[in-house]
């Protein structure tokens, strides 16, 4: 595998197509029939404390989903054992409506901010808070920081918790499923099925009586 320092840092791609994307690395690579994944690591012992920014374009973070995702992230080191690593994810997904199953659109962003460390992870006494610090300190098992498996995990979050065509999408109706977004409900007006039907024979016996 072909590498180059600066500082060292390993791309696997299995699209051949797409090594044009970065002309200043090199790529090692093979066709797969899965979707692409984008393998990026940097190692720990040769980020300086100059700050090193870095662009990777069309990103393929989230698997069976239509997305064009950019980042941008920089890395420098803070101390001789913790690396400060800050980034964000820009893009936009094609993704079907929660509510009508309609194809739609929408923007994906994503900050993150990491101070990734060698140091043993020092159990808590149960006592003491979280310090804010705490929350975003990555411990790192070898010196090796997988770049890839942080923008993943951040493109994941970065997905709304509901996906809308519209904010008043009216969804699909349950009985004639039919969008109501452009269509009127196609049921018909026999409500002899419901479960509720013989709440209406009920009524009919009071009126009898």
């Amino acid at each position: 595998m072909l590498r180059r320092f600066c500082p060292r840092l390993f791309f696997f791609w299995p699209i051949a197509e797409k090594l044009s994307t970065f002309p200043f690395f090199y790529f090692s690579f093979a066709p797969i029939a899965t979707a692409p994944v984008v393998r990026m690591k940097l190692l720990f012992d040769e980020i300086t404390s100059a700050v090193r920014h870095f662009t990777i374009a069309d990103g393929p973070w989230l698997k069976g989903e239509e997305c064009s995702l950019s980042a941008t992230f920089t890395v420098c080191r803070r101390d001789p054992e913790t690396v400060h690593l800050a980034g964000r994810l820009d893009g936009c997904c094609h993704w079907p409506c929660d509510r009508c199953g309609e194809q739609t659109s929408g923007r994906l962003h994503g900050e993150f901010v990491y101070l990734v460390t060698t140091r043993k992870e020092a159990a808590a006494a149960p006592e003491n808070e979280c310090r804010d610090e705490d929350a975003i300190t990555l411990y790192l098992s070898e010196p090796i920081i997988d770049v890839g498996a942080i923008l993943q995990e951040q493109a994941l979050l970065a997905i709304p918790w509901k996906i809308l065509c519209r904010a008043d999408c009216k969804g699909i109706c349950a009985g004639c499923g039919v969008v109501l977004n452009d269509d009127r409900c196609r049921c018909p007006p026999d409500s002899s099925h419901s479960p509720f039907s013989v709440l209406k024979k009920l009524t009919g016996n009071e009126n009898n009586s």
